[in-house]
């Protein structure tokens, strides 16, 4: 269920990079630069050639090229980042005219390359983004669990053979920021705890697959009642174990460096999708229907709230008190 880590540590893969670009420019420049530096090269002129392609190859990284304020290159981002399954790769739009302030803010790119630019300020982002990668291995260094591409490989292989599955998500929910507020040793520690929980709940099942999309994101394959009963039992335990971290100053400072409650504290996200013979076209579709998921329970946290119900708790406990 799990592959032994030594034997594909031993054979690396090339890192996969996906160009998007219409006229040919950009990619008539990074093409050649990337490939000599090692990298697997993917070419999307058209819309509808981008997510064959990500299947294909699922990219490591990917490359737009901008339409200023046409709104379709920004459209095609935000397309990546509400997928589950490509949420998690770094975005770096290149745009020949600086874009609209509007447009910036709001932009879900993880870097923006203004002309004129050259081959080195590429590559600087891309160290950034990608720190100390030069080449990916089948099993994330962090949990040893299979990397994106080897479980978009299981679903798009089981989705062609017309198979009956399930697919499960767990998320930690706001990770970015908490990364932010508390650095990457912060975040690494609760993808650690949720690695050991999946791997021990799922020994312990019917044979499934999981795979570690990125920081954070972890995809559960395998019969659908073994799937749901792994999503559950990890997020309980999760849970449960989540204030013993919180109590460690060590790790989060004095104790009044960090504001106690649930409403604070890192939070595991699972959701659930059934795949049925014929029920979704591509992959791609499986993972917006899981980010729709999620995105929907997060929107149920937040509406029940304590923040969101002050004045039902007044009036209870006037009610109480007269």
């Amino acid at each position: 269920m799990f592959p032994e880590a030594t034997n594909l540590e031993d054979c690396p893969l090339p890192m996969n990079a996906l160009i998007v670009d219409p006229m040919n420019t950009v990619e008539s420049v990074l093409s050649p630069a990337l490939t000599a530096r090692g990298w697997q090269v993917d070419h999307a002129r058209h819309v509808h050639e981008i997510f064959d392609l990500i299947i294909k190859h699922p990219p490591d990284l990917i490359v737009v090229h901008g339409d200023g304020a046409g709104g379709e290159a920004a459209h095609i981002c935000q397309r990546f980042k509400q997928n589950v399954l490509t949420a998690g790769i770094p975005i770096i739009l290149v745009e020949d005219s600086p874009p609209p302030a509007w447009m910036i803010a709001g932009l879900p790119a993880d870097a923006i390359l203004q002309a004129p630019w050259e081959s080195e300020e590429f590559f600087h982002h891309v160290e950034v983004l990608l720190p100390g990668q030069s080449v990916t291995s089948s099993l994330d260094d962090l949990t040893n669990f299979p990397r994106r591409a080897s479980v978009i490989d299981e679903m798009h292989r089981r989705v062609l053979a017309r198979e009956l599955f399930g697919v499960g998500v767990l998320n930690l929910r706001e990770a970015d920021a908490y990364r932010q507020d508390f650095g990457r040793s912060g975040l690494d520690q609760f993808v650690v705890l949720v690695s050991v929980l999946l791997r021990r709940h799922a020994a312990a099942s019917t044979p499934i697959s999981v795979g570690h999309l990125d920081d954070g994101n972890f995809l559960v394959i395998g019969p659908n009642s073994a799937v749901q009963e792994v999503i559950a039992q990890t997020t309980y335990e999760f849970d449960a174990l989540v204030p013993a971290y919180y109590e460690m100053d060590t790790l989060f400072g004095a104790d009044d460096s960090h504001d106690v409650g649930p409403s604070t504290w890192i939070a595991l996200q699972g959701a659930l999708c059934l795949v049925e013979p014929d029920g979704f076209e591509n992959i791609l579709q499986i993972g917006y229907r899981l980010s729709d998921t999620l995105t929907a329970g997060a929107d149920a946290i937040h509406v029940l709230s304590v923040d969101e119900i002050p004045d039902q708790t007044s009036a209870l406990t006037g009610t109480i008190q007269a």
